[in-house]
């Protein structure tokens, strides 16, 4: 049926290609408000080429930029607490490249579905960035694009 066609069908011809990501220049503060405003887990880095380069998720920032994991759930924060929270982030200088995952696990735009989920399941992840044969970031695929 349908399922099993889908799954040999190229990522490419379900992935998203409108990806949001940021720089590996981008300071760690811009990283959270984009995350916070946009209310994503997660957002790739690309260098200066376009080139994926890492990715950053909601748990990194937790981890290796000393965020407030309250500021994650935004549960019972004064917007002075928040205020502090992106000072300290602001005058750690981190940038993107400092506290990124690298290697980030990836797919090629011309592999297959089939192959997209194993390896989200094998990694337990909820989605993957696409990349083209330069490793160029194009796209993401998520969980939800193939179910």
């Amino acid at each position: 049926g349908r399922s099993a066609n889908l799954l040999d069908l190229p990522v490419q011809a379900i992935m998203r290609s409108a990806v949001t990501s940021v720089p590996t220049t981008a300071p760690v503060a811009e990283i959270v408000t984009l995350l916070l405003r946009r209310g994503y887990r997660s957002v790739p880095v690309v260098d200066e080429a376009g080139v994926l380069a890492g990715i950053i998720s909601d748990g990194d920032l937790l981890r290796r930029a000393g965020l407030d994991a309250r500021l994650g759930l935004q549960a019972g924060l004064t917007a002075e607490q928040v205020r502090q929270q992106f000072q300290k982030l602001q005058n750690q200088h981190q940038l993107a490249a400092d506290i990124m995952t690298q290697p980030v696990v990836s797919i090629g735009a011309d592999e297959p579905v089939r192959t997209a989920v194993s390896r989200m399941a094998d990694r337990h992840l909820k989605r993957l960035p696409v990349v083209d044969a330069t490793g160029r970031l194009v796209g993401l695929v998520s969980r939800l694009d193939i179910l």
